[in-house]
């Protein structure tokens, strides 16, 4: 099993019926290329030290280039 940072739509529906977009970046867990797992909770930007933060952010950066995915597609 691997993961990587995606950024993920969700729609949110407002006090008053209006729908939202929302964009996160959320950790999906792949079999293969299928996604079998994801993080429901947004990522956030921490690490043990200033260079292992920086992966992390360079990671989330990495998502940006990627297809947006849904969270209604995405498993439950």
């Amino acid at each position: 099993m691997t993961w990587e940072y995606r950024v993920i739509r969700h729609l949110e529906a407002m006090p008053g019926g209006k729908i939202v977009d929302w964009l996160t970046i959320h950790r999906v867990y792949y079999n293969g290329d299928r996604i079998t797992s994801w993080e429901p909770m947004a990522s956030t930007y921490g690490g043990e030290t200033l260079d292992e933060l920086a992966e992390n952010i360079e990671l989330m950066r990495l998502a940006l280039d990627k297809p947006v995915l849904r969270a209604e597609d995405m498993p439950k």
